[in-house]
């Protein structure tokens, strides 16, 4: 895991929260990928959900086994800094970092989800989809545009987008209920959607929405995307239903698997081709993983 941060910047950090040194393994060459993982000491599991193209880390880990008892986590280099917003009742999660090093996600304030921006001076500010009942933030860019999902009075989820500061629905045509994981620096939002053959990925891309189906599979999440466009996620095993990765690139999908894991999850893709998510070990233990193009 790498340092890339002016040392100023990470001063500021510490000042403001207490670090705490990340479990790490590897690295290890596989699949053409040079794979580490990272765990945060003591608890229940811990994952990946956003990387920017400096290494930064937007993460969670679980406390117990209590599936609501996380905290969101910013992994940098070796590093874990416990970023929770104030108020935080409980399912606190940090699920996009931009380049500016703005992470993103959700937390449990009491009544309901909200969604969070967090400056890298460690500026916390909520985000509430309009007229909303819970709202999450997934993914942002270096503009500072967002997406995620916000439900509805009937418990019934959407996607949404907050470009140039203003919000809009993201809600696949025909679906049931849709979620919106990623936003890249053009604009395109990748995620996945219900309807009554399953779970599908998508690609929303200048209004028009294309769907993302891994071969014979028994559903496909998309997860992120990068500013070329390629994306990453998760599909189901047909034969075993277990979550295994891929990468999704002019048309052709290539699967991604942490080497020896039960089950892979890449959550996102920065413009180096790093890949970030989790994995399920042997003892089924969940874990965060960089994946690196291998040289």
């Amino acid at each position: 895991m790498r340092l890339a941060l002016p040392l100023l910047l990470i001063a500021v950090l510490v000042s403001s929260a207490c670090g705490t040194s990340a479990d790490t393994t590897g690295p290890v060459v596989s699949g053409g990928y040079t794979w580490s993982s990272f765990f945060f000491p003591g608890s229940f599991a811990t994952g990946g959900r956003g990387i920017n193209d400096t290494g930064e880390i937007a993460a969670y880990y679980q406390a117990s086994a209590m599936e609501t008892d996380t905290h969101a986590l910013l992994l940098i280099g070796d590093v874990f800094f416990e970023i929770d917003p104030p108020g935080t009742v409980n399912d606190g999660r940090g699920m996009g970092i931009n380049a500016s090093q703005t992470v993103v996600g959700s937390y449990n304030g009491g009544m309901s989800q909200v969604g969070f921006t967090r400056s890298a001076g460690g500026v916390f500010t909520d985000v509430v989809y309009p007229m909303s009942f819970g709202t999450t933030v997934r993914g942002n860019n270096d503009a500072g545009d967002l997406a995620g999902e916000w439900d509805d009075a009937a418990d019934v989820r959407h996607g949404f987008s907050r470009i140039g500061g203003t919000f809009a629905p993201v809600d696949v045509p025909t679906a049931t209920s849709t979620r919106a994981r990623d936003i890249n620096n053009v604009g395109r939002i990748v995620g996945h959607f219900d309807d009554a053959g399953g779970i599908h990925g998508f690609l929303l891309s200048s209004g028009a929405y294309t769907t993302i189906d891994f071969p014979a599979a028994g559903g496909t999440l998309a997860g992120g995307i990068n500013d070329a466009g390629v994306i990453v996620g998760v599909y189901i095993d047909a034969g075993t239903g277990l979550r295994r990765g891929y990468r999704f690139e002019s048309g052709t999908f290539t699967p991604v698997d942490y080497p020896g894991a039960m089950e892979t999850l890449p959550t996102n893709i920065n413009n180096l081709g790093e890949l970030v998510g989790e994995y399920v070990d042997a003892a089924g233990v969940g874990r965060g993983f960089v994946a690196r193009p291998a040289p």
